[in-house]
This record gives C-alpha cells, structure tokens and sequence, in this order.
C-alpha cells in the first residue's frame, strides 16, 4: 500500500527538531520546511523504497556515538548509546511503526496496556 501524502505530513509534525543528522547530512528542519512540490519528490522517494523493500545507502549507514553516563568512565555499561541515522530513514520507520500500531491496536484488549501508546491507558 503507498504511503500518503498525509502520512507523511503527520511523520513531518511529530519529527523532533535539534536532533543530530545522519549520514545524508539532512537535518529535520530541512524537510519540515519542504514546499508542496518538494513534499511529493520525498513522498516519491518513500514509497519507491517502501515498494522495493531495498533501503538507500545513505539509510543504511548510522553513526554510534558513546556518551558517558558518569566522569571517568571505564567500563561498557557505564555508557550510553546513540546512534544518528537518516530523518529521511526515520519518518519512513515512523509512517511504518504507526501501520503496524493501528493494525494491532484493535486486537489488543485493554488489559494489555503496555503494548499501547501512552494516550491509549490514560497516561499522557
């Protein structure tokens, strides 16, 4: 099924901003300021990769940055990870993740509530 227009606008506006770029070097501002035109190109891009179920180069590569969690860290697990990938990667993870959710959502019942979102059980 392709993604729509309006998936992809809802991935745009709940997209966080100041957030590390990726490999393609595109920060998030960038593609929340697309005009219209732009919108469908990047709409085009997705839906290419999401039929092809072949992801770009650029989407593959992340980089793993180590963050210490306390001064003079020595050990592993004395540190925390993160990893900058793609925006462009991660609005198609989040137009994804939000089919599955509401694919699932309805099969669960409410005795389930740490599998839904948090405004589903009442805690946002």
């Amino acid at each position: 099924m392709k993604i729509t227009m309006s998936e992809l606008e809802a991935a745009l506006r709940t997209a966080k901003r100041r957030k590390g770029v990726g490999e393609d070097e595109i920060p998030v501002e960038f593609l929340k300021c697309l005009s219209k035109d732009n919108k469908k190109v990047l709409l085009e891009v997705l839906n290419a990769t999401h039929r092809s179920s072949v992801l770009p180069y650029d989407f593959q590569i992340s980089t793993v940055i180590p963050i210490p969690k306390k001064s003079r860290a020595l050990e592993c697990n004395e540190y925390r990870l993160i990893c900058l990938m793609s925006h462009t990667l991660k609005l198609l993870l989040t137009i994804i993740n939000r089919r599955i959710e509401n694919r699932i959502d309805p099969t669960l019942s409410q005795t389930q509530f740490g599998f839904r979102g948090k405004k589903e059980h009442g805690t946002q």
